[in-house]
């Protein structure tokens, strides 16, 4: 039995292992990471908030926005009417 969110998953994974598999150059240049590391790494640091606070959720956001530009806010339901919802407003600035 595997969770749900693995099922959820599984035509990316799908994706990744078809590509991989068609493009033997990538197979070095390509691994599984736990996003929280990941964003350690981006951090330089330890995340100062939680995954699963608003702030912490920002503290991510702000991250990825820095190495990859804004995050869609269409398609993120924290958002309304193209800003965050108070929920997710932190004072958190991107540099």
């Amino acid at each position: 039995m595997i969770s749900k969110q693995c099922f959820a998953i599984l035509p990316q994974i799908r994706e990744v292992d078809e590509f991989l598999q068609s493009e033997v150059g990538w197979r070095n240049k390509i691994f599984e990471v736990h996003p929280e590391v990941v964003f350690a790494g981006w951090k330089d640091g330890i995340l100062t908030h939680g995954k699963r606070t608003g702030t912490g959720q920002c503290e991510r956001e702000l991250l990825i926005a820095r190495g990859f530009g804004a995050i869609s806010q269409g398609t993120n339901p924290r958002y309304a009417g193209g800003r965050p919802s108070s929920s997710t407003q932190s004072g958190l600035e991107p540099k």
